[in-house]
């Protein structure tokens, strides 16, 4: 998908990121993964979850994502057709009416 390309991968160091073994230490600085006793890498790990509910497939964080929208509407797309009596007509005095 075309929204995929721009989101980056999860990270240890988010406010957001949890692991799902809640084994995550950090050692010298470094997110450190004490269930297989290596360091993290939340692109690869099962067990990786976002407190934001944001974390998209290939473990990819939804936050990231700058959406894109595209206004598919004209102000033709409104016109109205609206049939009135010549005496309103007049009482309203819009020519665009008729």
């Amino acid at each position: 998908m075309e929204e995929n390309s721009t989101a980056k991968p999860c990270t240890a160091r988010c406010e957001f990121f949890r692991c799902g073994r809640r084994t995550l230490v950090f050692r010298e600085g470094r997110p450190w993964c004490s269930f297989v006793n290596e360091p993290c890498t939340p692109e690869s790990c099962a067990y990786v979850t976002c407190l934001r509910g944001k974390l998209i497939a290939g473990n990819k964080c939804g936050l990231t994502i700058r959406r894109i929208t595209v206004e598919n509407t004209t102000p033709n797309d409104y016109k109205l057709n609206i049939k009135l009596k010549n005496k309103y007509i007049k009482k309203i005095g819009d020519e665009d009416l008729v």
